[in-house]
């Protein structure tokens, strides 16, 4: 049925999904009632991106005459088709990530996935290899290797720190944000919202998610931050900083952020103060794009020529804990 794509899972029923001869005490609401509950398990964003598989799948199995009582549960034949098709137009994240949406769809209508993981890993392998000789092979001028992602370090935010003006709201919001990634080990998808009207109280954080003064096992007063929902938890998990002794405090820089933008218990916690083209002023929270953009340009006038992205945060605060004696395994949990 036509519905919103992080609700194609649970609402396009596999034509062998639900047998009242096979179940005859449970009901087609038991059925979809627990459909709904295991829903719950994934974000919206991994929903849409399992739905994108989905619909790929689909739309395949139609392009192949594939009756509906053939595609789920699925053989290990037909999947291996569909990977075959797909294979030479996308890479092996995007492979994966439409595979993995497929096997969803099976658990979550109690369907048995019949594609061991061996064969799974050499249809996907082989796909991802075939498109780099053809990539290679049409512009070998272009075939390049990505760029590694840069950390960003504590020497690289004290940078932005001399060329923002933390009197300005975005500046203010910007900064806290980035403090909170870089010393609490965390995405920046994971503070940020996606979108200005993306907004929500029950996925992204607040003011009311933050505890100050909190003692660790070890007796050290850190910062917690309650994250209402990640990717891998939806129940959501903490995060923690202490107190840094320079001018990358995550404390100082939300002190300051609270004095400037004054967020609400209801609001994002970065939300800040600005005006529209017309001066009416406004108050929005803060997204990814919003927060790296004004990064980038704070780094290039203190002249870093480095590019940056969301995913440098997690890998600059990584850096920095192992270099500070932190146990691997320790960093391991703490970076979750």
């Amino acid at each position: 049925p036509p519905c919103a794509a992080q609700d194609h899972l649970r609402l396009w029923r596999p034509a062998s999904s639900f047998n009242k001869d096979n179940s005859p005490f449970i009901t087609e609401e038991d059925f979809a009632r627990v459909s709904s509950v295991m829903s719950v398990t994934w974000a919206p964003s991994t929903l849409e991106t399992y739905s994108a598989g989905l619909m790929l799948f689909h739309a395949i199995c139609d392009v192949q005459l594939i009756p509906e009582m053939n595609r789920a549960p699925a053989s290990s034949e037909l999947l291996c088709i569909f990977l075959a098709k797909l294979a030479c137009s996308y890479s092996v994240s995007a492979l994966t990530n439409y595979l993995a949406g497929i096997q969803a769809w099976h658990r979550l209508h109690q369907l048995p996935w019949q594609l061991d993981a061996a064969q799974q890993q050499l249809m996907v392998c082989s796909a991802a290899s075939m498109l780099s000789r053809l990539d290679a092979e049409r512009s070998p001028e272009l075939h390049i290797t990505r760029a590694k992602c840069p950390p960003i370090t504590i020497a690289v935010l004290s940078q932005t720190h001399t060329q923002l003006d933390l009197s300005v709201p975005l500046d203010a919001a910007v900064y806290t944000c980035a403090t909170a990634l870089l010393h609490g080990i965390a995405r920046s998808d994971e503070f940020t919202v996606p979108k200005l009207s993306a907004f929500d109280l029950c996925l992204h954080v607040t003011i009311a998610n933050i505890r100050r003064g909190v003692s660790d096992h070890d007796g050290n007063t850190v910062t917690v931050v309650h994250l209402p929902c990640t990717e891998s938890l939806p129940e959501g998990e903490d995060i923690y900083w202490g107190k840094q002794l320079n001018d990358t405090d995550p404390d100082d820089a939300l002190t300051n952020h609270e004095r400037i933008n004054c967020p609400q218990p209801e609001e994002h916690l970065f939300m800040h103060k600005t005006a529209d083209r017309f001066g009416c002023k406004q108050r929005h929270p803060l997204t990814e794009d919003a927060l790296m953009r004004r990064l980038r340009i704070a780094l290039q006038a203190a002249g870093v020529t480095e590019q940056f992205s969301g995913y440098c945060f997690w890998i600059g605060s990584t850096l920095e804990y192992l270099l500070r004696g932190l146990p691997f395994e320790v960093v391991k949990v703490k970076g979750r």
